[in-house]
């Protein structure tokens, strides 16, 4: 009778995780956008296909990204795709600084 349960018990647990969806985060630069294969190419060299319902309208090439993936029968889908946010020190980089924050000139007493 135990060895029968706990069977059964660890027949359930490994199919009942099976059908549970992986999910990543890939975050990187686009590429190439392909509206008609609805389809995104990142500066890793990877296409990834999009969900349904997934918009790429508000992207462009040269934009940082994060894409929320899923496996769905054995493919990686994009169910989610957001800007991603520059960050202070790449802001800074690229863009002289503003008048406000530059050095004061020095004061003759």
């Amino acid at each position: 009778m135990k060895i029968t349960t706990i069977s059964a018990l660890s027949a359930i647990a490994l199919f009942g995780f099976a059908g549970t969806a992986l999910a990543e985060d890939v975050s990187g630069k686009i590429q190439g956008i392909d509206q008609q294969a609805n389809s995104i190419t990142l500066d890793d060299g990877m296409t990834y296909q999009l969900g349904e319902g997934v918009s790429l309208d508000a992207f462009s090439e040269g934009q940082n990204v994060t894409l929320s993936l899923e496996d769905e029968n054995g493919q990686r889908v994009a169910q989610d795709i957001q800007a991603d946010a520059v960050s202070a020190t790449e802001d800074s980089e690229m863009a002289p600084p503003a008048a406000s924050e530059a050095p004061e000139a020095p004061q003759d007493y």
